[in-house]
């Protein structure tokens, strides 16, 4: 749950740098996958939109649930199954799918330094 909760905080800093959203505003915005997606691309982060969608498809991203319900839906399904729902059978699930999962989690924390970069390249000029 520490890897998901700290990719879910850097995804909703990439989409805040890319969209000029201040801080304080953007940590409260839901996260919104084609946002995440456009905002990676344009950010030029070494992580693919299969990638992003295994972590962050939520309801309004069906097919992609679909697609991955082997492991759960999304690592962000099993997240909110277990926060809202906690129980055995939800933290059994959040277990069992880890090993799926967890890599992903490492290859989009990986992003860390081209996020640092790309802040760098675009507002060195901001205080």
């Amino acid at each position: 749950m520490t890897y998901y909760f700290a990719c879910d905080k850097l995804a909703h800093g990439v989409v805040g740098i890319y969209e000029q959203i201040p801080a304080k505003k953007a940590y409260k915005i839901g996260l919104n996958l084609a946002k995440l997606k456009l905002a990676a691309k344009a950010m030029s982060l070494p992580i693919s939109d299969t990638d992003l969608e295994r972590l962050f498809a939520d309801q309004y991203d069906p097919q992609i649930l679909t697609s991955n319900a082997a492991n759960g839906g999304s690592a962000r399904v099993l997240r909110n199954n277990l926060v809202h729902e906690f129980g055995p059978t939800n933290a059994a699930h959040v277990i069992n799918h880890a090993a799926f999962y967890v890599p992903t989690m490492a290859v989009l924390l990986k992003c860390t330094p081209a996020v640092l970069g790309y802040l760098r390249d675009h507002f060195s000029h901001v205080p």
